[in-house]
């Protein structure tokens, strides 16, 4: 009897103790955002609209329509320029079966609600679709989107990689891309530099 006691203490005291040491998980992600914060990018956790909500994600029974929502890490790669607006574009991955109204603007890629005017601007003459159509491939599978917003550009995934993957590299690359070419359309536009000096 006295024996089960103590083995019930031991766990009592123990069982906390193991529950606190991080899993294989935890560790992975750990390493992933830190590698990620000395390649200059910041993490934050977020999430994105659902483009192949089920019928039931998108109302519920009582007919109240809801915005159905997928859980992710955004990684943020400064722009470096104060002189930029408080738009925001972002572009979703499509999943390969989309349940809901999206506006694809190059293959397998839709905006998000309220982008539109800015991908107009962003996109004058096409050259910022034919970018994104040769960079969108390096992303990793689990890429949900792209992002151009108070002064970051950012990538949405799920963060199934591994650090000797070399997935935050292309990220990074991907990210360095964008924003030059952020900054050379919209930052150093006339337009912008006239928005500038009011």
């Amino acid at each position: 009897m006295t024996g089960l006691i103590i083995i019930l203490v031991l766990a009592v005291v123990v069982g906390p103790v193991l529950y606190l040491v991080p899993s294989a998980k935890d560790k992975r992600l750990t390493a992933l955002r830190l590698s990620a914060r000395q390649l200059g990018l910041s993490v934050q956790m977020t999430s994105v609209a659902k483009l192949d909500p089920r019928a039931d994600e998108r109302v519920t029974a009582g007919g109240k329509h809801r915005n159905p929502q997928i859980a992710c890490a955004a990684y943020h790669l400064p722009i470096g320029h104060k002189d930029v607006g408080r738009e925001r574009m972002m572009l979703l991955k499509l999943p390969e079966i989309v349940t809901v109204s999206v506006n694809e603007v190059i293959p397998g890629w839709a905006l998000a609600e309220a982008s539109d005017q800015f991908w107009g601007r962003y996109n004058a003459g096409g050259a910022a679709a034919e970018l994104l159509g040769r960079i969108a491939p390096d992303l990793p599978k689990d890429c949900l989107g792209l992002s151009i917003e108070n002064r970051t550009v950012a990538c949405y995934w799920m963060e199934k990689a591994r650090v000797e993957e070399g997935t935050l590299e292309q990220i990074k690359i991907v990210l360095d891309v964008l924003k030059e070419d952020f900054c050379q359309r919209l930052i150093q536009s006339p337009e912008s530099q006239s928005n500038a000096n009011k």
